[in-house]
């Protein structure tokens, strides 16, 4: 099996211990990416990134489908905050919990990770569209 992957050393040394038959195709940037997705039949048989990448990359190639596996795997990751700065801290916190609290964080996610599209607003008043004409 050829699984096409980044450069990335964690990423590479995930793919040799979970599947250490696996043939890497390595890729070096989104360019060799893109030719790689564009090739008919594409030169490896999966492709190994993260979930939020892929969602991104399926917008661009619908022919290709988003699968996570079981279990799924979340990679850490956090924001820097300068230490000692509690305030701040307890802002950033405050926010954050704010965030999840209202659904925006799972709204950002739903549109900017999974591609959905809520409902669309009507278009704004405009003097160059409503006066003027200039636009559709």
């Amino acid at each position: 099996m050829r699984i096409a992957t980044s450069d990335n050393p964690v990423t590479r040394a995930f793919l040799q211990q979970t599947l250490p038959e696996a043939t890497p195709v390595v890729f070096t940037d989104n360019a060799e990416l893109d030719d790689l997705l564009k090739a008919d039949p594409m030169h490896a048989d999966a492709l190994l990134m993260p979930a939020e990448e892929g969602a991104a990359w399926t917008i661009r190639y619908p022919r290709f489908n988003l699968v996570t596996p079981f279990p799924i795997l979340m990679a850490p990751f956090g924001y820097a905050l300068p230490l000692g700065d509690e305030r701040l801290l307890i802002f950033f916190n405050a926010w954050l919990a704010n965030a999840r609290g209202n659904g925006t964080v799972n709204a950002l996610y739903r549109h900017w990770m999974l591609g959905e599209i809520g409902t669309a607003r009507p278009a704004r008043w405009s003097v160059a569209r409503d006066v003027l004409g200039w636009l559709d």
